[in-house]
Parts: C-alpha cells; sequence; structure tokens
C-alpha cells in the first residue's frame, strides 16, 4: 500500500448519500444511573432542532435500561459504563460497559423501542454517537492509567462531555 491521491472519476461514485439530509445533534449529560453492581453515565442526544425528551419518555428509558440490568441481559462487568438515549422520542438507547477481562473494550447493548438490536449487523455506535463514545474511551483510559482509587473512580464518574465540547467536536 502507498499513499497517493484517488482518481477523480473513482471519487464522483463514492460516498454521495442523496437521500441524506445533514441534521446537527446535540448532546448532554443527564447524570448517573446506579445499580449496586453497576454505575453507568447517561447522556441525551437529540437532532438540534427537535424537542427534548419528555420526562415519561426518560423514565421509560431508564425503566427499560434497569429491566435489562435486572434480568442479566446487561452484563455489570467492570462496574462502569454510559448510555446514550437517543432518536426522537428516547427510542434508541446505546450501553457500553466496561469490560474486566479486556478493560479497555466496551460491551455494548443496543435497543431500539426496546428490542435488542444485533451490533453485528448494524454497528455499535452512529457517527453522532461516536464523539460521546470517543469522550468516554479517553476518560476510561484515563481511569486504566491512575491508581484506581475511590477518588480516581469519581473523577472518572464525573468526566462528562460537555454540550459546548460535543459541538465543536461534531462540527470539525
Amino acid at each position: 500500500m502507498r499513499i497517493m491521491t484517488p482518481k477523480s472519476e473513482a471519487l464522483e461514485k463514492l460516498a454521495n448519500f442523496p437521500s441524506y439530509k445533514h441534521e446537527l445533534r446535540v448532546a448532554y449529560p443527564v447524570g448517573l444511573i446506579d445499580d449496586i453492581d453497576l454505575i453507568l453515565k447517561w447522556y441525551n442526544m437529540i437532532k438540534k432542532d427537535e424537542q427534548d425528551f419528555s420526562e415519561a419518555e426518560l423514565r421509560n428509558a431508564e425503566r427499560l435500561v434497569r429491566t435489562k440490568i435486572d434480568s442479566g441481559e446487561i452484563y455489570k462487568l467492570s462496574g462502569f459504563g454510559f448510555v446514550i438515549c437517543s432518536g426522537s422520542h428516547g427510542e434508541f438507547l446505546n450501553i457500553g460497559v466496561w469490560d474486566v477481562d479486556t478493560p479497555y473494550l466496551p460491551k455494548n447493548f443496543l435497543y431500539e423501542k426496546g428490542r435488542k438490536v444485533d451490533i453485528k449487523r448494524e454497528g455499535a455506535f452512529c457517527a453522532w454517537e461516536g464523539i460521546i463514545f470517543g469522550h468516554e474511551s479517553q476518560a476510561w483510559l484515563k481511569y486504566l492509567a491512575s491508581k484506581r482509587t475511590e477518588q480516581d473512580k469519581k473523577n472518572y464518574l464525573e468526566d462528562y462531555l460537555g454540550l459546548k465540547d460535543f459541538l465543536e467536536r461534531g462540527l470539525k
């Protein structure tokens, strides 16, 4: 393999997406969802011009996550992870829980309208969710490099991607 400039006739055919309309997203931290053996950092992500989720939609999303944890469908593993709630009504839930055996890899669980989605077919994250995942990965690596004291754990749980950072990364 070598670095080269692609031929313009090849570029003409690639990545055109005629039906795609680019709509900016915003994401912001909501807080922690905690269980005895699992604490998840919660983010909401909506289209920039859409109304935020209602209290009922958020309660339903949280109830689903808690139910999946209680049933064992979402593994507790290291005890830390994150949730991204998205869609027009909070119908998409993307949950990453940091693994124990390979602590730098999250185990991902994706739900659409309460049903588990096969991430092998659909992918673990969309590009917008990837911004949050990138931040969470950096925060987790910082934690792994620490002495992993109680204070280091608190620091990880308090290290959220803010709205301003999300917008800046999404526009680059």
